[in-house]
């Protein structure tokens, strides 16, 4: 009867872990309205939808929406839509998955308006460390 309910309780525990992790999840748009989907922060590496697969829609630094292209509309240097250029009118959003804002994934100085994540904060308070190019910044942003 124990092993039966402490079976029971584990499975319950276990089956919450999933949905926890989908809440907290934080992700990133941008654009001219911030309404175009980045992908996710805080994601693992393997996530299809993390900016950490290197290989991934969001985490390659070949693909249009990902913020490690630098001749991309949201990773170049010059873009008003990059979180890596000082003078964006435009940078990237930080959300969870229930809409609730964050702050803003931007190299710029104002702190009362950045993100308040201490990895996205060792990241955007380091952009002269990998000015050469968005591979070294990606890999700093997502070692685990």
């Amino acid at each position: 009867m124990k092993t039966t309910l402490l079976l029971l309780i584990l499975g319950l525990l276990l089956a919450a872990l999933p949905a926890h992790a989908q809440r907290s999840a934080l992700v990133i748009y941008g654009g001219a309205n911030q309404a175009t989907y980045l992908g996710c922060l805080t994601c693992i590496r393997f996530d299809p939808e993390s900016v950490c697969r290197a290989g991934g829609q969001y985490g390659s630094h070949f693909s249009p929406q990902s913020i490690w292209n630098r001749g991309g509309t949201y990773g170049g240097q010059f873009s008003p839509y990059s979180p890596w250029n000082r003078f964006a009118k435009n940078p990237p959003v930080v959300l969870d998955k229930a809409g609730n804002r964050y702050g803003l994934f931007w190299v710029n100085t104002p702190q009362r308006y950045r993100a308040d994540i201490r990895r996205l904060l060792e990241t955007m308070n380091n952009p002269d460390n990998f000015a050469a190019t968005l591979l070294e910044a990606r890999e700093a942003f997502c070692q685990e």
